[in-house]
């Protein structure tokens, strides 16, 4: 089991907080070759000036602090079926995010197997003003790539 811990601190031309991001995180191997880990940041960024993250959406001038969270447990390539389940919540801007993520490996046999991708995230509608959750899903993928 190990721990990880950071903290970062930017500054602008005036001597106050551009950006800061506290992050920690915890990991652990078992005796399997399984692993676990739990990552945490809290982040504060400031824009001067707007964002146009894509057409139609804006991010006005002003401080936002948000945070995000990835709990991860991977399977050991040793199984039939391995690979990383990934769970992540969070937001930025003030848009709040909530993804699950499984990226794996099928043995099928000693020649063939397939590396499948699969993601399905939640995401609050707020850019329209509504606050109904607007879904996503991206299918399989056998090739393991997007």
């Amino acid at each position: 089991m190990f721990y990880e811990a950071s903290y970062d601190y930017h500054e602008d031309p005036n001597h106050g907080p551009e950006s800061r991001e506290a992050y920690g995180a915890m990991r652990m191997e078992f005796s399997n070759s399984d692993q676990w880990a739990f990552e945490f940041s809290r982040l504060f960024e400031k824009l001067n000036a707007r964002l146009v993250p894509a057409t139609g959406v804006t991010v006005p001038v002003g401080a936002y602090e948000f945070t995000h969270s990835r709990d991860l447990d991977t399977l050991s390539p040793a199984r039939p079926v391995s690979g990383t389940r990934q769970l992540t919540s969070g937001g930025c801007y003030g848009y709040p995010l909530r993804a699950i993520t499984w990226r794996g490996r099928v043995e099928f046999g000693p020649r063939f197997l397939m590396e499948p991708e699969w993601r399905e995230k939640w995401r609050y509608n707020r850019v329209r003003g509504s606050d109904v959750p607007a879904r996503r899903r991206q299918g399989l993928d056998a090739t393991g790539g997007q």
